[in-house]
């Protein structure tokens, strides 16, 4: 498991460093998932929480980088750099409100971090901002389950943005 982590690590950050072969570590990265996800030791998976770095190099289509984001949090729960994906995830909310925010709610309730709302807070806020000001049913109705679920959390700061 360890090495598989420091490839992950390795060839996220020669994405960043070169933008070579994206076509070829994306294939890469979606056979990962396959084998991860019909794997009965699941756990082992944890090299997959270095796809943040993929996640906010830019060099993949959005549509396939947010898709790729929510597999990865469904198997594993976590990403690392959580800040810098929340930060993504404001870019992407305009195109993409509906995963933007299922992204972070998944974030949110899957992590064993109890900083993540310290962390990701003003990004978390814009995120829901935006789809709630978009015209997109699923993406408001998500929004306010998040919102919800996190002023349960302690995250009073959240209060104003309920609709």
């Amino acid at each position: 498991p360890d090495a598989r982590c420091a490839i992950a690590l390795i060839a996220g950050s020669a994405l960043i460093n070169q933008g070579k072969s994206v076509s070829l570590v994306g294939a890469c990265l979606n056979l990962r998932l396959i084998v991860a996800a019909s794997h009965a030791l699941l756990p082992k998976a944890h090299e997959l929480s270095n796809y943040d770095i993929w996640f906010t190099s830019k060099k993949f289509g959005d549509q396939w980088s947010i898709s790729m984001l929510q597999t990865v949090l469904d198997l594993v729960g976590e990403v690392h750099l959580d800040s810098v994906v929340g930060e993504r995830l404001v870019e992407l909310a305009p195109q993409f409100p509906v995963d933007s925010v299922r992204a972070l709610t998944t974030m949110f309730k899957r992590t064993k971090d109890p900083w993540l709302g310290v962390m990701i807070k003003d990004s978390a806020r814009q995120v829901i901002q935006i789809a709630n000001g978009s015209n997109n049913s699923d993406a408001w109705f998500i929004a306010k389950e998040l919102t919800q679920y996190l002023i349960g959390q302690g995250h009073m700061e959240f209060r104003d943005v309920l609709k």
